[in-house]
């Protein structure tokens, strides 16, 4: 109880408190538009699903791509029921069906398929992803392929940040708890933490179970607030997104706990070991947005669906062209990690910098009646949108993405090397 209330958790919850009351006053006045209001919701959303899937991923070390699917279950449960009850007693009892019904699965999914590992295990909640959007597009009650519409708007600001709140209190009091404990021990050494008498497989299913239950909260969430689902909204695809969010948060964590004192200890110097791990975050941030464009691409393809890009061609140039402003953008990251050093605070950072940087930029140019028309051109939400189309702006991205490589990477280095590593 001492630690819960120390004078650093006690200036988080009153910076919190501020922030969240400044947004919803700018929201109240109309200075945060629809659209952005949108964005945040957006963001609260995918809050809550990359923290359940943080439990399953960084805490128990499962290599989960089932989370769609869950999610998926919850928005119709959601959407089914509010539509017959438009009140907030039918959100309340269409997120326990979803939970229930969540929970109840996980439960079926996880006991065989958590005693596999790696890759297989990977393929194999996938495959349970697939079957669950498959199901609902062959339901009565969803309405098939043209999913469900007019789902009552009953997702508010309160209730969302409420919900964000309890689903990081959950996923942090379950990794300190002797579950939690019993989880990264799994995480580290799964055949030395059965050595030790902890059953493993007992273990993976609780942090399933409590994961899935949450991505089916934040798809209730969605289903409350964007009026329209449908199955299409739920693939594979959804889940590798959220699996992205994950990977970005964690990426730069060394930089942030042990295990940079303890490289630094040997003859590593502070600076190659700050650029190495740029590199390092430069090549898999490069490596998974490969990925999951290119299964995107050929997944259209092998389904005959709708595609953005004409040819392979076209969508590798639009990523060659993309690289210096996401080499940019994970350079930021890198050094927020390096100054901050604790894994919370890079995490609410980053995900302020990267998500709701157009909206912030937005909000400063309106409130202070600023001409920020050059500005929000280099802004990296507007240069990603317009890469969209090729052949424009090589120029703006070039000079952005080297511009943020340049200063973030000698601020990030300088404040390395004579900071104290904990």
């Amino acid at each position: 109880m001492k630690n819960i209330f120390s004078k650093l958790n006690l200036c988080w919850i009153v910076f919190t408190t501020i922030v969240l009351t400044v947004i919803t006053l700018l929201m109240q006045g109309n200075v945060i538009t629809a659209y952005y209001q949108a964005t945040l919701f957006t963001i609260g959303i995918n809050i809550i699903l990359a923290v359940s899937l943080n439990l399953i991923i960084g805490i128990t070390g499962q290599f989960s791509l089932g989370h769609a699917g869950f999610m998926c279950i919850g928005a119709y449960s959601c959407a089914v029921v509010t539509l017959r009850n438009p009140t907030m007693l039918g959100f309340l009892l269409g997120v326990l069906i979803g939970a229930l019904i969540s929970s109840l699965v996980a439960l079926v999914v996880a006991i065989p398929t958590l005693r596999l590992k790696g890759d297989y295990l990977a393929i194999a909640t996938l495959g349970f992803s697939e079957i669950v959007r498959i199901v609902v597009l062959n339901m009565k009650v969803t309405n098939g392929a043209a999913g469900l519409f007019g789902i009552p708007k009953l997702t508010t600001w309160p209730l969302l940040v409420a919900c964000v709140i309890i689903s990081i209190l959950i996923v942090l009091n379950f990794s300190r708890s002797a579950p939690g404990r019993a989880c990264i021990s799994i995480r580290e050494d799964e055949i030395a933490s059965e050595a030790m008498g902890i059953n493993t497989t007992k273990y993976k299913t609780i942090a399933f179970v409590i994961g899935a239950v949450l991505a089916s909260l934040a798809g209730a969430l969605y289903a409350s607030n964007f009026y329209v689902i449908k199955p299409d909204l739920f693939t594979w695809a959804k889940s590798v997104d959220v699996l992205i969010f994950v990977v970005f948060a964690v990426i730069c964590v060394d930089l942030a706990n042990h295990t940079a004192k303890n490289v630094i200890s040997t003859d590593v110097s502070r600076t190659t070991y700050y650029f190495a791990k740029l590199l390092l975050t430069w090549g898999l941030g490069i490596a998974i947005i490969a990925i999951s464009t290119y299964l995107g691409y050929f997944g259209n393809i092998i389904f005959n669906a709708p595609s953005h890009y004409s040819s392979f061609l076209d969508i590798t140039i639009i990523m060659l062209r993309q690289l210096p402003i996401f080499c940019g953008i994970m350079s930021v990251l890198v050094m927020i990690a390096a100054i901050t050093q604790k894994t919370s605070r890079y995490n609410a950072i980053a995900i302020v910098l990267v998500m709701v940087s157009q909206m912030l930029l937005m909000t400063i140019i309106t409130v202070f009646n600023i001409d920020g028309s050059i500005i929000m051109q280099f802004e990296f939400e507007t240069i990603l949108r317009d890469m969209a189309v090729i052949g424009q702006i090589e120029i703006k991205t070039l000079l952005t993405g080297i511009g943020l490589i340049i200063a973030s990477s000698m601020i990030g280095v300088t404040y390395f090397k004579r900071c104290n590593i904990k």
